[in-house]
C-alpha cells in the first residue's frame, strides 16, 4: 500500500510538473499551447516513448541496454534496403514489410544481447556496449558512412498519416504503452519479470526460467525500438547514419524518472511515460529559451543523475524495510 501510495505521488508530482511548464511556456508563446504545437510535442517524443517502454523492462529485470541508439539506426538501414528503397511502388503492404523487417532486425539483435546477458552472465553494460561498437561500424560499413535519401512517397506520407484527426505515431504508442502496462500489470509473465529483477535466486527456486524472462526483456526492447525507427526515419525523410547518439541516456533518464528502480524489481508503465513527456516538456523549454543545444544533454545527464540517486534511495529504503520486517517476524516466532 505505501508502495502504490509513493507511486501516485511521484506520478502526480510529475504531472503537476508538466502542467506548470505548460502554462510558463503559454504564457511567453501565443503558439505553444495549441492543439497541433502539442500534438507535435507529443509526437516527436512518441520515439523516444517507444523506446522506454521497452527498456523500463530491462531495467525492470536488473539489466541495462545501452545499444538502442544502434539498434534504431541498423533497424531502419537494414529495412530501408529491403523493405523500401526496392518497392518504390505506392502499395498497401509496403508500411507493413517495413516494420516486419525492422521488428526482425531488432528481434536479432534483441536475442544477441540477452542470450550473452542471460546464459553467459556478462554483465548486460559490456554485452550491449560491445553490441553497440559492432552496431556502429557495421553500420557505417552497410551504409558506406553515406546518409540514406529518396526514400519514396509513400514512406513520408506514413509517418505524417493521420487517424481521427492524431498522427499514427502517436496511435502507435498509445497502443504499445498499454500493451507494456497489461504485460507487467496483468500476466503473470510480468509479475515474474519483476520478480527476476528484485531477487533472481528467488525466482529460480520458485521455479522461473530467469534466463528466458531475460531473454525476453532484451527482445521486447530491441523490437520496439525497431518499430520506432521506422516511424522517426519516416518523419525525417532521410537517415543519418551517426544518428542515435545519447539516445540511450535519455531513454534511461525517463525510465528512472518515471519510478523504475534501477536494481530492479519494480516498474511503472504510466511513469515511464510522464518521464519521456517531462523530458520533452523541458527540452521545449530550452527550446523556447533559445538555449544551445548542448545544454539539453547537460540537463538530461543532471536529471539522470538525481533520478539514479533517488532510485538508490528508495532501493535502500526497501531493503531496510524488509530487514526490519524479518527481524520483526523472527523475534515473534522466536
Amino acid at each position: 500500500m505505501k508502495a502504490y501510495a509513493a507511486s501516485m505521488a511521484r506520478e502526480l508530482f510529475l504531472s503537476a510538473f508538466i502542467v506548470l511548464i505548460f502554462i510558463f511556456l503559454g504564457a511567453i508563446s501565443d503558439t505553444f499551447l495549441t492543439a497541433r504545437n502539442i500534438q507535435n510535442l507529443v509526437r516527436a517524443n512518441s520515439i523516444y516513448g517507444m523506446m522506454a517502454l521497452g527498456m523500463m523492462i530491462v531495467i525492470a529485470t536488473g539489466h541495462v541496454d545501452v545499444s538502442v541508439g544502434p539498434t534504431m539506426v541498423a533497424a531502419a538501414a537494414i529495412s530501408s534496403k529491403l523493405a523500401i528503397l526496392t518497392r518504390p511502388d505506392a502499395h498497401f503492404l509496403n508500411p507493413a514489410l517495413a516494420f516486419a523487417v525492422a521488428a526482425l532486425v531488432g528481434l536479432g539483435i534483441g536475442l544477441v544481447n540477452g542470450f550473452f546477458v542471460a546464459y553467459c552472465k556478462i554483465p548486460s553494460l559490456i554485452v550491449t556496449l560491445g553490441t553497440y561498437s559492432i552496431l556502429r561500424g557495421g553500420i557505417c560499413l552497410f551504409t558506406e558512412a553515406r546518409w540514406i535519401t529518396g526514400y519514396p512517397g509513400w514512406f513520408i506520407i506514413f509517418a505524417n498519416t493521420r487517424v481521427l484527426g492524431i498522427y499514427i505515431g502517436i496511435w502507435i504508442w498509445v497502443v504499445l504503452t498499454a500493451l507494456t502496462y497489461f504485460i507487467m500489470n496483468r500476466t503473470n509473465l510480468g509479475r515474474r519479470l519483476l520478480a527476476v529483477g528484485g531477487n533472481s535466486s528467488a525466482a529460480q527456486r520458485l521455479g522461473i526460467n530467469c534466463e528466458r524472462h531475460v531473454v525476453f526483456a532484451f527482445v521486447y526492447t530491441s523490437v520496439l525500438t525497431s518499430i520506432a525507427s521506422i516511424l522517426f526515419f519516416s518523419q525525417t525523410g532521410m537517415l543519418d547514419p551517426l544518428l542515435g547518439r545519447g539516445y540511450e541516456m535519455t531513454v534511461i533518464a525517463a525510465v528512472i524518472i518515471g519510478g523504475t528502480l534501477l536494481s530492479g524489481g519494480v516498474s511503472s508503465t504510466s511513469g515511464t511515460v510522464l518521464g519521456v513527456l517531462v523530458l520533452g516538456v523541458i527540452n521545449s523549454l530550452l527550446v523556447f529559451a533559445h538555449i544551445p543545444v548542448y545544454w539539453h544533454r547537460l540537463v538530461t545527464g543532471v536529471l539522470l543523475l538525481v533520478a539514479i540517486l533517488a532510485s538508490y534511495i528508495r532501493r535502500n529504503e526497501k531493503q531496510d524495510r524488509s530487514t526490519i520486517q524479518f527481524k520483526f517476524d523472527h523475534g515473534a516466532n522466536g
